[in-house]
């Protein structure tokens, strides 16, 4: 299976009962730097204050690092999500970085490799909501260009035909750069450090209709 799950072996992500969240993504959801266990086990924390209510992760998180939409969709054709048996109540993916940054990603093959991904989740969890970040990162100006397409309009146009189930998530651009270039919140200009992570999930619980 291409998909991987770091966590800090303290900390319990998953228990049998309670409303699941599934984290899907590239290496900003792995959480890439050591020593990091990623934005979900934050955010459980917080679903717990906001609702009262535990909340826990699936597992393994949907994650690879270097991810691409493509890469996630030819794991599902593989069977990938088969191995799945318990229903997430939110699924939170984050895809971008990678796909601008492979050789020869067009809007035309992301939104299609997207729209594969968002249905084949849906067709498995009907009742799950999906919610999309809208990446940022330290880039070229080309590929800033791109960046600010994808999130603006190759996104939303994913979107616009699955309105009962996909939806908007945070954008990274606000959060993240963070008016420094990123500076505060990240180790690298893309990957969150600590505090990015508890912004990230801080973004993530804004957008949730909880």
């Amino acid at each position: 299976m291409l998909w991987m799950h770091f966590f800090d072996s303290g900390v319990t992500l998953r228990l049998p009962t309670g409303p699941l969240i599934f984290a899907i993504g590239d290496s900003k959801t792995v959480a890439v730097n050591a020593g990091y266990i990623g934005y979900p086990p934050v955010l459980l924390n917080l679903l717990f204050t906001e609702t009262g209510q535990s909340w826990y992760e699936l597992v393994p998180r949907g994650a690879l690092y270097g991810g691409t939409v493509l890469n996630f969709k030819n794991s599902i054709i593989a069977g990938a999500l088969d191995t799945y048996t318990d229903i997430p109540t939110y699924i939170l993916a984050n895809w971008g970085v990678n796909d601008i940054d492979s050789e020869g990603t067009t809007q035309a093959a992301f939104e299609a490799n997207y729209g594969y991904v968002l249905d084949a989740l849906h067709a498995k969890w009907p009742n799950a909501k999906i919610y999309l970040m809208r990446p940022w990162w330290v880039t070229t100006p080309e590929s800033q260009i791109l960046m600010n397409a994808m999130d603006d309009t190759w996104i939303p146009n994913i979107l616009s035909t699955r309105g009962d189930f996909a939806f908007l998530g945070p954008d990274e651009r606000i959060f993240l750069e963070n008016g420094d270039n990123g500076a505060t919140l990240t180790d690298d200009g893309c990957h969150p450090n600590a505090a990015g992570y508890q912004a990230t999930a801080a973004a993530w619980l804004s957008v949730l209709p909880v």
